[in-house]
């Protein structure tokens, strides 16, 4: 029986889940990429915001200030830190304690997280007891890239029209 996808085709879906975490990981949590690093947009030298605001060692005192809305930022925060931490390990899986010390959470923080993760289908249980990212997450990614290449076609195209000097 033929996979339905050839070693090289699955490498590409799982980079285009890569670009398509990282994306919008990149937008909930205000970074702006400038080549391989990342900076906080609105962040000065000393890690504070405009107007001195306190910076991240300080979320305790911002979730007792601003209620449970803010723990429930911090939950999907913690979610998607998790997803990333699960990148490059699609087929071999990544254990809870191994995520835990990537992002610098507990690990019953952590499988919190996964729990969620798993009940949404963008993480799976491997049968090794270690988690990877799902099919369902690879699909969405790989929709993205659909989505993508259809734009950029159109945008081919229309940039040869424009050359040719028939836009119509």
């Amino acid at each position: 029986m033929n996979a339905p996808y050839s070693l090289p085709e699955l490498k590409a879906r799982q980079q285009a889940v890569y670009r398509a975490v990282d994306a919008a990981t990149d937008r909930h949590f205000g970074l702006r990429r400038d080549g391989p690093e990342l900076h906080r947009v609105g962040v000065d030298r000393r890690g504070l915001r405009a107007g001195g605001q306190a910076p991240a060692p300080y979320l305790a005192a911002l979730v007792r200030a601003e209620g449970v809305g803010r723990m429930s930022q911090l939950s999907a925060r913690r979610a998607l830190r998790v997803l990333k931490a699960l990148k490059g390990a699609t087929f071999t899986g990544i254990s809870n304690s191994e995520v835990a010390k990537a992002i610098g959470e507990s690990p019953s923080n952590v499988t919190r997280s996964l729990d969620v993760l798993i009940a949404e289908g963008l993480v799976l249980r491997l049968d090794n007891g270690r988690f990877a990212h799902s099919v369902a997450l690879l699909q969405i990614a790989q929709a993205h890239a659909d989505h993508t290449a259809r734009l950029q076609a159109r945008m081919t195209e229309t940039t040869q029209r424009i050359a040719a000097g028939s836009l119509s």
